[in-house]
């Protein structure tokens, strides 16, 4: 019985389901009568297919974690940016900082570990209209996070007078940037969860041209280092006193754009 089942997971692959919802169990809990659930769901597949895109458009994957931002805030006020080194350093603990904040908020998330979930459940079914949907409704919201953090991005290298390399278009180089960090993230995340060594322990380092020896995890140099693969210094940047100031504004916008969000 084993053998046989361990070859139809090595054909088929291992799927992850909703086949323990009952839909009686939840007609009980939501008080409502049978016949208005049935009248709206007359099997129990159609329940599930609206349960799976209600979970996905419900999946908010962009909360910032607390007191990143004011970290951040408070490293870009006490930057010398006239200082090419400087603004090296700011760049990489901004990167540290920040990756380590998301993943250690992502890991422990049960809202992310949903949308692990959920993601794996849609891919285990059957093509047809089900599927679609949810698969849309899920893309939806990978869509929206990564543009988000695109924004953020783009804002926090522009400030510090870095650009995407590579001769990249700047809204399709930041787009690029922030979907592949996602799928490292996902990765560690998931990783982690068997793991957690992975999420915990930590070396000091002074990587990616820093001056500034700091605490790394695994997570934190892998998506640093897919980060700092992206960008570059402008050469074209100016650092006049007004130019900064303007650049301490773009940060305070992107800050406030977070919170608004």
């Amino acid at each position: 019985m084993l053998q046989t089942a361990l070859d139809l997971v090595e054909s088929q692959g291992l799927t992850v389901s909703l086949d323990h919802l009952s839909l009686e169990n939840v007609i009980t809990h939501a008080d409502v009568s049978r016949s208005s659930a049935y009248r709206r769901w007359p099997y129990k597949d159609l329940f599930l297919a609206d349960l799976l895109v209600a979970v996905a458009r419900d999946t908010d994957l962009s909360v910032e974690p607390p007191g990143l931002i004011e970290e951040l805030g408070a490293l870009i006020q006490g930057t010398d940016l006239n200082d090419p080194q400087a603004r090296q350093d700011l760049l990489i603990e901004a990167l540290r900082l920040s990756s380590g904040s998301e993943f250690e908020r992502i890991w422990s998330s049960p809202r992310w570990r949903t949308y692990v979930a959920l993601s794996a459940t849609v891919t285990g079914l059957p093509p047809g209209p089900i599927r679609e949907a949810a698969a849309a409704a899920v893309l939806d919201a990978e869509t929206r996070f990564v543009a988000r953090r695109a924004r953020v991005y783009r804002n926090l290298a522009a400030m510090i007078g870095y650009r995407v390399s590579g001769g990249l278009d700047d809204h399709v180089g930041y787009e690029l940037m922030s979907s592949t960090s996602g799928a490292v993230m996902t990765g560690y995340v998931v990783k982690a969860l068997v793991d957690e060594k992975l999420a915990t322990s930590t070396r000091s380092l002074a990587p990616f041209g820093s001056s500034k020896t700091a605490e790394w995890t695994v997570p934190m140099y892998g998506l640093t280092a897919v980060f700092h693969a992206f960008l570059e210094p402008d050469p074209d940047a100016d650092w006049s006193p007004a130019a900064i100031a303007q650049r301490r504004q773009l940060w305070a916008l992107t800050a406030q754009e977070l919170y608004d969000m």
